[in-house]
């Protein structure tokens, strides 16, 4: 029988198909978003929704739309059946999978940041894929624990702990960054768990679509700037470049770019900050770093260290970890008792609201420099 994971991200769609007779995936599939035509970000797709419901229904249908055209290009491709599919795990953030269950999302970007996505649950493939669904069979989602700290973040930790990583270990200070579109992260400090989100993704991503680079080679390019002196800390390319931009790796970068992506850096680092004031312990105290998520799968460590993205203590305790969204659903679906787990873990986690912190505005300010830290 097959089993599919999916991890529904603002930007991309990542898809496992496991075979849970041969106890293997045997296909994996990704795909852009198409929900991007109505907004990088999930702000501006709930800004979308919040002018016009209608479009929640919009939205829903070109994820679906890709995500069935996935599944048939599996299905003859390895000839299966419908009938063969017998589970899927849906995991991504609170906007993405509120948009799957046509779920009003006009208000979840304004304080108090409402939800009615909560726990977990399952529903039958028919209410996800409507009442044409060609295949029969249980459909488990993952909560949230808040609007900016989804199930995305929940799978990722179980996959984690599942994985012999002990993150949860109560006697360990671990760090999850999952950098994708939405930057969102969770500290455990020896048994209580913090989180909080921001936002980092659109800047890096939007940027330089149209020379078809990823975020982490706009890093490394930003980095390889400084240290050939034609670009400053504070963000400022040389006079001779600041009209036309700079090229360096095959990478145009304007000056725009520079900001944008400091913008970015500034709201990551800041972020880690604060959960690391909030909880009273040091960058030291980290045993292991786990850096997941579209962007921060792809992540060269010493750029992001020079640029100060994250502390230069955690150099040799960082952990590149893939998609632990995707990797938590496929947990999942291999054993369906996790689900309570996500779920425990989240009503464990306190969510660190960042725009509330005391000193968070200067945080940021202090940050939008590129410098170790």
């Amino acid at each position: 029988m097959i089993k599919i994971a999916i991890d529904v991200g603002t930007t991309n769609i990542d898809m496992a198909f496991f075979d849970s007779d041969k106890n293997e995936v045997i296909f994996e599939k990704g795909f852009h978003n198409r929900q991007s035509l109505y907004g990088s970000d999930v702000i501006n797709r709930i800004n979308t929704v919040k002018r016009d419901k209608s479009f929640i229904g919009k939205l829903k249908a070109l994820a679906l739309e890709d995500i069935s055209n996935a599944i048939d290009e599996f299905k003859d491709k390895y000839e299966y059946n419908y009938s063969d599919i017998d589970a899927f795990c849906l995991s991504g953030n609170t906007t993405m999978i509120s948009i799957l269950l046509e779920y009003d999302i006009s208000d979840m970007g304004e304080n108090p940041y409402p939800t009615i996505l909560k726990k977990s649950f399952s529903v039958n493939s028919e209410d996800i894929f409507g009442e044409d669904c060609k295949f029969d069979c249980e459909v488990l989602l993952t909560g949230c624990v808040s609007a900016f700290i989804g199930g995305d973040i929940l799978s990722g930790l179980v996959f984690l702990d599942e994985d012999k990583n002990a993150f949860l270990d109560d006697s360990s200070v671990n760090l999850l960054i999952d950098l994708g579109t939405n930057g969102e992260m969770v500290l455990n400090n020896k048994g209580k768990l913090l989180a909080a989100s921001a936002a980092c993704g659109p800047a890096f991503e939007a940027s330089l679509k149209r020379q078809g680079v990823y975020g982490a080679s706009a890093v490394d390019a930003v980095s390889l700037l400084i240290s050939s002196g034609k670009l400053s800390e504070n963000g400022s390319l040389k006079d001779e470049y600041i009209e036309n931009g700079v090229s360096i790796n095959n990478i145009h970068i304007t000056s725009d770019i520079v900001r944008e992506i400091l913008l970015a850096k500034a709201a990551i680092s800041s972020c880690i900050e604060n959960l690391y004031k909030k909880s009273c312990i040091n960058y030291e105290d980290t045993d292991k770093v786990y850096i997941s998520g579209g962007f921060g799968s792809y992540l060269n460590i010493d750029s992001a260290i020079k640029l100060g993205i994250i502390p230069k203590a955690f150099k040799d305790k960082t952990v590149m970890s893939g998609n632990t969204s995707l990797k938590g659903a496929l947990e999942i679906l291999k054993n369906k008792d996790l689900i309570k787990k996500a779920d425990s873990l989240r009503e464990e986690t306190e969510v660190l609201i960042l725009a509330d912190e005391e000193g968070y505005n200067e945080s940021l300010i202090n940050n939008m420099f590129y410098k170790e830290f």
